[in-house]
């Protein structure tokens, strides 16, 4: 079996302060997720309180495309 679950906070940088680059790397980060199509998986960009985040999860019997595309 091969299991995953996770998150990460997309952010242009560890501080508070926004660069003004964040927008277009969104843009970019949502079509790519967008052209992501798991069988027993999933992945979205979604946003909470303000702040960006992917969510990816998923459970396949072994091993698959899922894993090079999730790195």
């Amino acid at each position: 079996m091969y299991e995953f679950h996770g998150w990460f906070g997309i952010a242009e940088s560890p501080e508070e302060s926004d660069t003004g680059s964040l927008d277009s790397g969104i843009a970019e980060l949502g079509e790519e997720i967008r052209d992501i199509n798991w069988a027993t998986g999933e992945v979205a960009l979604n946003t909470h309180n303000g702040e960006f985040f992917v969510i990816a999860n998923g459970l396949m019997n072994r091993r698959r495309d899922e894993a090079a595309e999730l790195d």
